[in-house]
């Protein structure tokens, strides 16, 4: 399923503006009791969980954004850092009226979305992170800060698609690997460099960890990005999947993979959820 053989048959488009004047434009389907909010990874843009924003629009509320600098949404000179984008969606969700909503993040969403419950609890009832990088390898932590300098300099497009091509496995389709790096390839170089830096260099994954308190779940791909014995050791509640015969793009190359263990992953956080309030 290519990003453009998913037919949405209804959506709503807006932009929000933020605290500093910028425009977020998010996407949103569907209606129920439960809101789900899918935020897209570093280099990409909305269309990356499109097979989400279908699938769960059948049932749910779902709510499809593009982070700043991303997709169409605007692109200042900006930090791009973690607690940046965080707050984005904290008055993105405060002005839709969400609460308690459960957040999808693949990739770099996934560090916004722990980021997000760290600054503020009440938004949120429960996270998934989807092959998010998270205490990374002394080798890969090495490797990432090597690509830095190459991916600030003339060689920025090159550069990006070997970094993001690297993430891709034999089995994905060979022809979605082309359409998503030429869409990647259309992210601004200083949005790009900032991003990459702040959601892999510059942050202290323990302490958004440690402070996360809702249900969690972590769904990686045949590639290991994450220490999840460190994570699960600071979120105790932590609850872990991983895909068969895929790369770093779940979302688009095994969607139903993915929302089956979403689907499950829902319902186990929305017990949870029903419980603690019973005990209050």
């Amino acid at each position: 399923m290519h990003t453009s053989n998913v037919m949405m048959t209804k959506y709503r488009t807006g932009r929000q503006k933020m605290r500093d004047g910028i425009e977020i434009a998010y996407w949103e389907a569907g209606s129920g009791p439960i809101t789900i909010l899918l935020l897209h990874g570093w280099a990409c843009d909305h269309t990356f969980l499109l097979p989400q924003l279908e699938h769960f629009s059948r049932s749910h509320r779902v709510i499809a954004v593009d982070l700043r600098g991303h997709g169409q949404s605007d692109a200042p000179d900006s930090q791009y850092a973690l607690a940046e984008f965080a707050e984005d969606i904290h008055e993105l969700i405060t002005a839709l009226r969400v609460s308690a909503a459960v957040v999808v993040g693949h990739s770099m969403g996934g560090q916004v979305a722990l980021e997000l419950v760290a600054r503020h609890p009440d938004d949120l009832s429960a996270i998934c992170l989807i092959d998010s990088v998270l205490f990374p390898s002394v080798s890969l932590s090495g490797q990432l800060r090597c690509i830095l300098p190459e991916l600030a300099g003339p060689e920025y497009l090159s550069v990006l698609s070997d970094a993001a091509g690297s993430l891709f496995i034999e089995t994905d389709d060979p022809a979605r690997r082309a359409e998503l790096l030429e869409k990647m390839a259309r992210t601004p170089q200083h949005v790009a460099v900032a991003a990459f830096r702040g959601h892999l260099l510059d942050y202290d994954f323990a302490v958004a960890v440690a402070a996360c308190e809702v249900p969690v779940a972590y769904l990686g791909a045949t590639r290991q990005l994450a220490d999840l014995d460190r994570f699960r050791s600071l979120c105790p509640q932590l609850m872990t999947g991983q895909t068969l015969g895929s790369g770093h793009f779940s979302p688009l190359e095994v969607p139903r993979q993915i929302n089956s263990m979403l689907d499950r992953f829902f319902a186990i956080a929305a017990s949870h959820t029903t419980n603690a309030k019973a005990f209050c």
